[in-house]
């Protein structure tokens, strides 16, 4: 996994809730990144093999 450290944060948030889902709002507020960053972050995790789903919004 990379080291940075939103990834880092990322996964202990991710990890710390398990099944439960986690808005976008809260991982935003939580880890301090930007919508962006986020998306960057998500996106080398899944690409690492982690399974992070993402729902649309209804």
């Amino acid at each position: 996994m990379k080291s940075r450290p939103a990834t880092t944060e990322l996964c202990r948030l991710l990890t710390a809730c398990r099944s439960a889902p986690v808005s976008e709002t809260v991982i935003l507020s939580k880890t301090g990144l930007s919508g962006e960053a986020l998306a960057r972050t998500v996106c080398d995790l899944t690409d690492e093999g982690f399974v992070i789903r993402r729902d649309p919004l209804k």
